[in-house]
């Protein structure tokens, strides 16, 4: 039976992660997009180091590009002396600067598993700039870990050899309706892609859609308009203001697009309490009977390029927690309306969303 604990901000969600690695027996594997060696980096390399020596096996598998940082760290080389297993995904290589597969395919997942037991998966790196943000990061126990743990082991032979385009399988189904399901740059082992499409494209009632990001391909957002016109409410939601710029004017270039078919958007308050703060939660839910929790925006780089993993279930209790939280999103957002865009939507702003269509495919 899969039991699950939700943390919805940064600072629970590494206390949880923290506490699960401080009683580990057997084995922590980690796997990160962005982890620095700041102050809470180093908590939990300072643990890593602690639990190795007491003869844990520990590996700590990052990307080269979003984890740049701590392939510079001084304490890293400390670390690996420890004991701890240190490996960097499509590291960089100065030759490698003009190849497209160097800018792309990085590892875009966030999955910590604790002796093959524990589980966490969700939206949440390892930066201390990243405290106090609204995110959706999920503790997990039962059957559907030995997913997780797969999904790691693939993605850290595949690092040891050297290799970037990394073949996943698609996992079956727990008996209780939970599926942690990986996304590759790989055309026919985008499964995390192909399943939120089809549940898309079958909606019969509600969509919740909760993304930092919105630069959807075609498919995706014809699959939204579609919805709509079966009469299926879609929800949008996003920050008014996130971590870059150019990607939020590529996001708003989908708005009146968007808002012209009847996709109900809204704007996430949180930038105005504070830098760095917006929301960072990927989350979505689809007629209230399947809802998934993980790494991936809705934009290209997610789920056509990146590697990501996303935990889904049908069921009732977990779709409804999903749930309750998009709509406390909603309650903390403002709703964005086609009168609001028409006029907000100048001459200049017009030309910055024109700007970004050529680089879609590549965001």
């Amino acid at each position: 039976m899969t039991k699950w604990q939700f943390y919805t901000n940064t600072d629970q969600a590494w206390e949880g992660m923290l506490a699960a690695i401080a009683e580990a027996k057997e084995s922590i594997d980690c796997e990160q997009y962005i982890f620095e060696n700041d102050s809470i980096g180093r908590q939990f390399l300072e643990l890593f180091v602690k639990k190795a020596k007491q003869g844990v096996r520990v590996r700590l598998l990052v990307d080269g590009i979003g984890s740049l940082a701590l392939l510079r760290s001084s304490y890293l080389p400390e670390a690996q002396r420890a004991g701890v297993k240190v490996q960097f995904f499509n590291p960089l290589k100065p030759w490698w600067v003009y190849k497209v597969t160097f800018w792309f395919l990085r590892d875009h997942r966030k999955v910590l598993v604790v002796d093959e037991k524990i589980g966490f998966t969700g939206g949440v790196g390892v930066r201390i700039a990243m405290t106090g943000r609204r995110d959706t990061h999920v503790r997990v126990t039962g059957a559907v870990v030995r997913q997780l743990r797969e999904a790691f082991e693939a993605m850290w032979q595949a690092t040891h050899l050297g290799e970037r385009y990394i073949k996943h399988k698609r996992q079956q189904r727990t008996e209780d309706g939970f599926l942690f399901i990986t996304n590759t740059p790989r055309p026919r082992q985008r499964f995390f892609y192909h399943e939120l499409r089809r549940r898309i494209s079958s909606a019969q009632s509600n969509i919740y859609l909760v993304t930092p990001y919105f630069v959807p391909d075609r498919r995706l957002f014809r699959a939204l308009k579609k919805a709509v016109r079966r009469g299926v409410t879609v929800n949008l939601i996003v920050p008014e203001q996130s971590d870059h710029p150019f990607v939020d004017i590529a996001s708003q270039s989908y708005f009146w697009l968007a808002l012209h078919r009847g996709v109900r958007i809204w704007l996430h308050q949180d930038h105005k309490n504070g830098d760095n703060l917006f929301i960072h939660s990927k989350a979505f839910v689809v007629d209230d009977n399947w809802a998934s929790v993980g790494s991936t925006n809705l934009d290209n780089l997610s789920l056509l390029l990146n590697y990501e993993g996303d935990l889904t279930s049908t069921d009732p209790k977990f779709v409804a927690e999903v749930t309750s939280q998009c709509q406390q999103d909603i309650a903390d957002s403002v709703e964005l309306t086609r009168s609001d865009w028409k006029r907000r939507r100048t001459f200049r702003r017009k030309l910055a969303e024109l700007s970004t269509w050529p680089f879609h495919r590549l965001m």
